[in-house]
């Protein structure tokens, strides 16, 4: 369990490092424009992006251990290290264990959930939030340049012999 554990931080820790890097500043200015790189801090994507991974995943745990009746599913209620906490306190000898294999993976899963939404949360506030922009010039050139579109669209597929199914196509 402390390799698993330390391996997890290990992992954790090389991300925030990789992620560390900066991009380009300014693209050299022309007379007319110029444009750039603007960065920003915390970075909003990655604060969003931790705090739903967080807060979805202890909320889910949360609930689950006030339902359970098992003295170690209260331990769910402690953010981060409640399910580690009840992974470690099964006592599956004093009171019998439905689908154990399936409890055990899915309090791994949230244990390792809330700890990826905590680093995207603190690295939200070291890693800036850069977007491009254009300044001067006027006309449409100047302000914010547009951001890329996402469309994607579900679409049937076959799947196996004589089976259907749903894709989905997408343009970046």
């Amino acid at each position: 369990m402390r390799s698993l554990f330390r391996r997890f931080v290990f992992c954790g820790a090389a991300g925030a490092a990789l992620a560390w890097s900066a991009a380009a500043g300014a693209q050299g200015p022309s007379p007319e424009t110029s444009y750039g790189y603007e960065q920003t801090r915390p970075n909003r994507p990655l604060l969003i992006t931790g705090s739903s991974l967080l807060v979805g995943s202890y909320a889910t745990s949360a609930i689950i251990g006030m339902a359970n009746d098992r003295e170690a599913d209260e331990r769910l209620a402690i953010p981060l290290v409640g399910p580690w906490l009840d992974l470690a306190d099964r006592d599956c000898d004093i009171q019998p264990c439905d689908n154990e294999s399936w409890s055990k993976a899915a309090l791994i899963t949230s244990g390792v959930l809330q700890g990826v939404g905590l680093i995207g949360v603190v690295s939200s506030f070291f890693v800036p939030e850069e977007r491009f922009r254009i300044w001067g010039g006027g006309g449409a050139r100047a302000g914010v340049a547009s951001a890329p579109s996402v469309r994607v669209v579900p679409s049937p597929a076959a799947v196996g012999r004589g089976g259907t199914g749903l894709a989905l196509i997408g343009t970046f």
